[in-house]
């Protein structure tokens, strides 16, 4: 599992730093609040530079004010950000409105060593999200911040400030050999609908000799978005940090009633997924060198698939995982790390990731980052 561990640490968007708490206000801000007839030319500069605006006040702890900015239109009464470093629970808070201008702010003292991602939602005055179906009616709100220069899919965007380490395997190396990406569809009875399916086989491909180590991982395109696949794949490839492998990214028809603790699902990605890619990609049936992973609900569903098969997977590799559920009439939060810790022990390994700013969850009493902990422990 260490290369695997490699490939996870150095795509990660999460940050090992903290934010501070305490709002600090943006000289920047400031100067249009003062003089709202500089808002034009504050736009214009925004634009050019991107988004959130970075500034150095000169901190005692040496930390960046970033702020984060929306441009009102005429229907605009309220901005929320999710993820922001020190937003609490979920990563929710409000932009403010600086008066007699459409810009809306807020700002916050961050370490300069962090990556993170975060998302806008306009008009979302609704609070903090109370359980999954209040979370879920507000993701057609969320969308990337439309001045940041670095989105991630359609409805987030990435910052990283000037000393977040680096990620080399990131950057394309020229000559270097690639490989496959291919998109199938797959359907299974008992399941409704089709699911995309990449597959990416390595550099030389051989049907023959040895078979392919597999990592299977969820959330299909979007994954191989966010972890930039598959150079990462091919970059840590040809520097003999990773063995040519085979990596399925699966896709839902249906992510949420998927990607929550599903036994139809779980038992299709074991009995007709991962049989398919091993005939089809001459992968390996051994367990200790197949992979499940994903990253929130994925690397939720890849526990909790490993437990039920762990026959089939022997590694799970979660990324933020949302471990925190547990169905809304139960007791306690945590349902997959109370299931683990009732069984006798299991051969799966796992790698578990999560950032610290992840302070939060849908679930009162319990956070990701405690409830991943609890997981590890």
């Amino acid at each position: 599992m260490r290369t695997l561990a490699v490939l996870v640490g150095l795509v990660s968007w999460v940050a090992a730093t903290v934010a501070s708490a305490e709002p600090s206000p943006s000289p920047r801000i400031a100067a249009v609040a003062a003089k709202p007839s500089t808002e034009a030319a504050f736009w214009k500069q925004v634009a050019a530079e991107g988004t959130p605006l970075i500034e150095d006040i000169k901190d005692p702890k040496g930390r960046l004010l970033l702020t984060f900015v929306y441009r009102a239109r005429p229907t605009t009464k309220h901005v929320a950000i999710y993820n922001a470093p020190n937003n609490v629970l979920i990563g929710y808070g409000q932009l403010e409105r600086i008066p007699k201008t459409n810009v809306f702010a807020t700002s916050m003292l961050v370490d300069p060593a962090a990556r993170f991602i975060y998302a806008l939602a306009p008009n979302d005055n609704f609070g903090v999200p109370v359980g999954m179906a209040d979370v879920m009616r507000r993701m057609p709100l969320l969308q990337p911040d439309l001045l940041n220069k670095h989105p991630i899919e359609t409805s987030g965007s990435a910052v990283t400030l000037p000393k977040a380490p680096p990620q080399p395997w990131r950057t394309p190396k020229r000559g270097t050999p690639t490989g496959t990406l291919t998109q199938y569809l797959t359907s299974t009875k008992g399941l409704p609908g089709k699911r995309p399916v990449l597959v990416y086989t390595p550099p030389g491909f051989s049907t023959t000799g040895p078979a392919y180590p597999l990592v299977v991982l969820f959330d299909g395109p979007g994954v191989a978005q966010a972890f930039a696949m598959p150079l990462v794949l091919e970059e840590l490839i040809a520097a003999k940090k990773l063995p040519p492998v085979v990596v399925a990214m699966v896709g839902n028809a249906d992510r949420m009633a998927e990607l929550l603790p599903t036994p139809a699902f779980a038992d299709h990605v074991a009995h007709d997924l991962v049989p398919w890619i091993r005939r089809t990609f001459h992968t390996t049936a051994d367990p200790r060198s197949t992979v499940l992973g994903g990253l929130s609900l994925g690397g939720l569903a890849a526990a909790y698939t490993a437990i039920r098969h762990p026959a089939t997977f022997g590694n799970v590799l979660s990324q933020s995982g949302s471990f925190w559920w547990s169905p809304d009439d139960a007791i306690e939060s945590e349902h997959v790390s109370h299931d683990l810790a009732a069984r006798s022990a299991l051969p799966i390994r796992f790698w578990i990731e999560c950032g610290v700013f992840e302070s939060g969850s849908p679930k009162p009493d319990t956070s990701q980052i405690g409830a991943n902990r609890h997981l590890r422990d």
